[in-house]
């Protein structure tokens, strides 16, 4: 958090050391000085774009064989917290809004003068690609931008319009082996601060390149990743300057016969580009039997000394699962060894607690809200759980020492089934004093796809002169998660009016033509299908009397995106 902050508080401070009229009035900074500030402006960016995009670009600048390990790739959630069968949602980032004078610039000359000057940061996206997912056993449908516009309301021209700092441009190939992706490029495009650094000597940002990665196969099943620092990121910072390329390599080849995937992770040396330097080696054992809930039985890493290339000792990482009352209990052991020919000495544990029914409890509260709507017109329900991370060190392994909390509540509230909204209430606590650091509350209405999550710090336990309780961002997501409760009456006037009717051991459609789901009120799909005809008949003998949902996606006929859930009775 102090590295987020920080980051955040050189963008204020960049904002108006690079506007004319911070220029004029803070005559002693000098051009190096002005240069020097700008460089904070990406890593700041970046820190909110890598929420979104999921491409933390700076931590790939200095690449550790555990953190590559320890990914979704290696580790994915546990079978175990799965639900059955859910409805597929998708979901589309808008927009994030950054307050950044929820910072103290108290201390800062002309602070007050900053603070309000940096109230309304807007990074806004666009160019969406698409990619399926599974989370948590939900197919998710992610539209992630390739685009990404960074503007600031206070340097608006005569038309209102703000002026766009900076983009970021992220370029994709097909889908990758493992990857969603077999390329990625990462462009640096300025804007108005392209015009600031045409006056300002040695000015560190241009236009260019600043990541790339490129995927190689085999038919064997060995995958090589190489990554490439580009010159445009090593000159924004000055440690990235000798940083070299590395290369990922993959080696799957033994999972079936010996459930084992090997990867090794190496550095490619700007003065020797054909060399390969040892940076760190994993051997994941697998565990192929489904009914565990754990992808792995262990992890064994070797690190290497930087600068001699010798072996410096072997880490071991066991991941375990089970259950403590009420609650799924993960833990991962750390032990350690000099050389193969001694024990491996436990020297850690990671505990992760979590309520265990938690994959459930969205579709019990739906079910719950719909069963109140329906016989009281109005309901709301609440729902609460708690995460916690604690560590155990075999030094003191008596004492345990709490890292992180997060307490979760999760309530509806209905005057009817369009008039409903989910509001999700997140508190991060920190360390074994449970400060409550960070404030997350997102908001999902029924009749509006637009979901807002806003973030507050509640605290400012590193002393980075954070306000607290004051709005520092939000995020703006279009989803239509929460569409399966509403019977979406409002539609365009162009569009004719979509309805249901039904008999015995059918339903009759019209005006919907598309493609159709059918589910039922806790989001179990019941039918799927196409409609071809403006009055059409679809059998369902099967089907048990109760209340549905039908989603109908219209996109192709209409010729824009468009999509109809009308609810009805059998």
């Amino acid at each position: 958090m102090k590295k987020i902050f920080t980051c955040i508080s050189l963008a204020a401070v960049t904002f108006m050391a690079t506007t004319p009229a911070m220029a004029r009035q803070q005559k002693q900074l000098t051009d190096k000085e002005k240069a020097a500030v700008v460089k904070a402006i990406v890593p700041a960016v970046f820190d909110q774009v890598k929420q979104i995009s999921g491409v933390d670009f700076m931590s790939l600048a200095n690449p550790d064989i555990e953190s590559i390990i320890n990914t979704p790739l290696f580790l994915p959630q546990v079978s175990s917290l799965r639900a059955d069968q859910l409805n597929p949602i998708s979901v589309t980032p808008d927009s994030v809004k950054l307050d950044l004078s929820s910072l103290d610039f108290s201390e800062m000359e002309m602070g007050d003068f900053i603070a309000g000057f940096v109230n309304d940061v807007k990074l806004t996206f666009s160019n969406y690609k698409e990619y399926n997912v599974s989370l948590n056993g939900q197919s998710v449908k992610i539209d992630l931008p390739e685009k990404i516009d960074v503007s600031l309301a206070s340097l608006a021209d005569d038309t209102g319009t703000p002026a766009n700092l900076l983009s970021v441009l992220i370029k994709t190939g097909d889908k990758g082996t493992i990857l969603p992706f077999n390329s990625l490029s990462v462009e640096l495009k300025l804007g108005w601060l392209g015009s600031i650094g045409s006056i300002i000597p040695n000015f560190p940002l241009k236009d260019g390149k600043l990541i790339s990665l490129t995927e190689t196969a085999s038919s064997a099943g060995t995958i090589d990743y190489a990554i490439t620092l580009e010159d445009n990121l090593r000159s924004l910072v000055a440690t990235l300057a000798q940083v070299p390329n590395f290369q990922v390599s993959l080696d799957m080849t033994k999972l079936m016969t010996e459930n084992t995937i090997k990867a090794n992770l190496f550095g490619t040396p700007l003065q020797s580009p054909n060399a390969k330097i040892p940076m760190g080696d994993a051997v994941v054992y697998a565990n192929l039997k489904p009914t565990t809930g754990m992808p792995a039985d262990s992890i064994v890493l070797t690190s290497y000394d930087a600068a001699s290339g010798k072996i410096k000792g072997y880490k071991k990482l066991t991941p375990t699962i089970g259950v403590s009352g009420a609650n799924l209990v993960l833990t991962t052991t750390d032990s350690v060894r000099v050389n193969t020919d001694a024990a491996w000495t436990p020297e850690s544990k990671q505990i992760v607690t979590m309520p265990a029914t938690m994959s459930t409890a969205i579709n019990s509260i739906m079910s719950s809200l719909v069963s109140g709507v329906v016989s009281n017109l109005k309901a709301s329900t609440q729902t609460s759980y708690t995460i916690t991370v604690d560590s155990i060190y075999e030094a003191q392994k008596e004492k345990v020492i709490r890292v992180m909390k997060i307490d979760a509540t999760t309530k509806i509230e209905a005057t009817s089934l369009k008039d409903t909204k989910m509001i999700v209430d997140i508190n991060f606590l920190k360390g074994s004093e449970e400060v409550n650091v960070m404030n997350i509350k997102a908001t999902a209405p029924t009749n509006n796809p637009k979901i807002t999550v806003d973030f507050s710090p509640a605290a400012d336990p590193d002393g980075d002169g954070v306000k607290e309780n004051v709005r520092m961002a939000t995020l703006y997501i279009t989803s239509d998660a929460m569409g399966i409760i509403t019977d979406n009456e409002t539609i365009d006037n162009e569009i004719q009016k979509v309805s249901v009717s039904t008999t015995t051991s059918g339903l009759y459609v019209k005006n919907g033509k598309g493609n159709y789901v059918i589910v039922n009120m806790v989001g179990k799909v019941i039918a799927t299908g196409i409609i071809t005809s403006d009055e059409q008949y679809i059998s369902t003998p099967s089907m048990p009397n109760g209340i549905y949902m039908m989603s109908i996606d219209q996109s192709k006929v209409l010729g824009y995106a468009h999509k109809t859930t009308v609810k009805f009775v059998k």
